[in-house]
């Protein structure tokens, strides 16, 4: 069976370079972070667009990503047209680059659900088939350079025979669910298919349970019961049903990506995919915009309208480590959340801060008590997944 694209990446670095895993603790300064990682999800930073990249332009990104201790990446490229996808695959491909920081590309945008599109341009987005993932990924597909794809389970029209099409032609592409509008049995039947995980789980997703909000269990036991006698009700229960999950997927151990920068999700609900997906399947992503490294009030387009970095509001606050400055993308003009625009290294920061902190100490999300080796147990396998994996200098 294939591994999912983020472990085979990781046995890769394990071939090649040293790598150790971070050690922590109960009480552990936030000095103690890893300080190099490999991006899985990053649309860019230092004002240079992942998508929007021309050849020369690698130089420019290298730089933008060293600065925020980036060593490897697979750019993410949002929802464009098949002229704008093509220029950037062509671009990554005649990087000098290519293989040594741009190990792959991830195209979040083209197959999501017009539903739950984000910040995306809707008007571009189709169901998935092999026919529009050969119109519009050629080149990657031609050279077999490796590819993920985000796509929304609900929207094709004959889910088995499409995925394996394309996972049978291709070796080189993974799919994965999300801006999906998918209900528990049909993202549990693209699992069955060859999916291999969530994007930004809860994020750009249906469900009755805000992701924002602190988690309540006994809202999470009605929504459990009311899926029980309601089959098809669309409250993407399987947020928080990882064991239903396994059952029906054989265990083939679907991975949850979660944008950890203290604004996109509640630190309640990272605590809880904790407890119910086991950390080792929780991949900790940025989701990182271009203006991440820029300043409060820099422009810059995403998927043909405008995005501006601002700071963390009423509607949007921020629950992270309070001795870090997060700022976020939003699109201009109102206070809908574009993008992240946090680093890996205040990923690692927020995610130990509330291991340890008082939000794993509500004994309802039953994460408490947590011992220094549980605690340390949860940091190695968060941090040993594809975004965090690192070169810390102990």
């Amino acid at each position: 069976m294939k591994l999912p694209l983020f472990s085979r990446i990781q046995k890769i670095i394990n071939r090649n370079l040293d790598i150790r895993i971070i050690k922590t603790y109960e009480g552990a300064t936030m000095n103690k972070i890893p300080d190099t990682y490999f991006a899985q999800h990053t649309h860019g930073a230092g004002g240079i667009d992942a998508l929007l990249f021309n050849k020369g332009d690698d130089v420019r990104l290298a730089k933008a990503y060293q600065a925020i201790g980036i060593f490897a990446a697979t750019p993410t490229l949002l929802t464009a047209d098949a002229a704008t996808l093509i220029r950037a695959q062509e671009a990554y491909l005649s990087s000098s680059y290519r293989g040594e920081l741009f190990w792959g590309l991830f195209s979040e945008g083209n197959f999501g659900s017009p539903n739950k599109r984000g910040c995306q341009n809707a008007a571009l987005m189709e169901p998935l088939t092999l026919e529009a993932l050969e119109r519009l990924f050629a080149p990657a597909l031609q050279e077999g350079f490796p590819l993920r794809v985000m796509f929304a389970p609900e929207t094709v029209a004959h889910l088995e025979g499409t995925m394996k099409s394309i996972l049978g032609k291709y070796g080189s592409v993974s799919l994965v669910i999300g801006h999906t509008d998918a209900t528990l049995e049909k993202a549990m039947e693209a699992l069955r298919y060859g999916a291999e995980g969530f994007v930004h789980f809860g994020n750009a997703m249906s469900g009755s349970i805000a992701q924002r909000d602190p988690i309540n269990p006994e809202q999470i036991k009605a929504i459990s019961q009311k899926y029980d006698s309601e089959l098809g009700v669309k409250d993407m229960l399987f947020k928080f049903d990882c064991q239903r999950l396994m059952d029906n997927t054989g265990g083939l151990g679907a991975y949850f990506e979660v944008i950890l920068d203290g604004i996109h999700v509640h630190p309640e609900f990272f605590l809880y995919m904790v407890k119910q997906f086991s950390s080792d399947l929780v991949v900790p992503v940025t989701d990182q915009m271009v203006g991440t490294g820029m300043g409060i009030g820099y422009k810059f387009d995403v998927s043909g309208s405008t995005a501006v970095v601002s700071e963390p509001s009423k509607k949007n606050p921020y629950r992270g480590y309070p001795g870090q400055k997060m700022l976020l993308a939003v699109m201009e003009g109102t206070d809908t959340i574009a993008g992240s625009l946090a680093t890996d290294a205040q990923l690692a920061t927020n995610a130990l801060h509330w291991l340890t902190g008082d939000y794993a100490k509500r004994s309802d999300l039953g994460l408490n008590p947590m011992s220094s080796e549980d605690v340390q147990e949860v940091v190695d396998e968060l941090f040993s997944n594809s975004e965090s994996i690192h070169m810390p200098d102990l």
